[in-house]
């Protein structure tokens, strides 16, 4: 009986930590990928108001 309270108690954590998990590192990846895309967008900028 107490295996089972037990179970029943750190089942749902168990699942949002690995919910949790989930949605940070898709946040990550998205703000990481937004970072690359301005650095490499004002690369592209500075490099095209060079050769002008």
């Amino acid at each position: 009986m107490a295996l089972l309270r037990g179970i029943l108690i750190l089942w749902p954590i168990r699942e949002s930590v690995l919910l949790l998990h989930i949605i940070s590192k898709r946040f990550l990846y998205k703000k990481c990928d937004q970072l690359f895309i301005t650095w490499l967008m004002q690369k592209i900028h500075a490099a095209s108001w060079r050769s002008q």
